[in-house]
């Protein structure tokens, strides 16, 4: 602020407990080493990564799939899965194609708990603009203790595609 106005865009931030809060991720497929911020634990610290993908905050994941793992160190049950991705297509970063959350006890065996359909949710299509989106999938009370998460990546000839994530919301 100067002079009491307002000379940017008012940004908030949700901050709460979660179940994975600080545990412990692992990745399937490795970030960019451009845009690995502090790995794993840059998608469970609850700090967004703002307006700008080129922050410090944000995990880019090259021409694969975003898929992780998150122990969350005991079992517990699981209702929902949140996650905030930004999208900026002139630079080649897009929201996922398909989102699909399993779960574990073992760590090894895991089963498919909930699948994001795009097509039955139409504000979170492809755009154009720069935007950040938090794809939220809701299932059934489920007792695991590993949570993994997989984020299709778009595919186009002749360009490399980015998935961008900053938090990943476990409740």
């Amino acid at each position: 602020m100067k002079e009491n106005k307002i000379l940017t865009q008012i940004e908030q931030r949700e901050l709460f407990y979660h179940k994975a809060l600080g545990r412990q991720v692992t990745f399937k497929n490795q970030p960019d080493s451009n845009y690995s911020a502090n790995g794993g634990r840059t998608l469970v610290d609850m700090d967004y990564g703002g307006r700008t993908w080129s922050s410090s905050k944000w995990i880019g994941v090259l021409d694969q799939d975003l898929d992780v793992v998150i122990d969350l160190e005991e079992n517990s049950k699981v209702s929902q899965v949140k996650l905030s991705c930004i999208s900026d297509n002139a630079s080649g970063i897009y929201f996922p194609l398909n989102i699909e959350v399993l779960a574990s006890t073992d760590g090894k065996s895991f089963r498919s708990i909930q699948k994001w359909d795009p097509n039955k949710d139409s504000k979170k299509k492809q755009q154009a603009d720069p935007a950040i989106r938090k794809f939220s999938l809701s299932f059934e009370p489920t007792e695991c203790r590993y949570i993994q998460l997989k984020a299709e990546c778009l595919t186009l000839d002749h360009m490399g595609v980015f998935i961008f994530a900053d938090e990943i919301i476990v409740l």
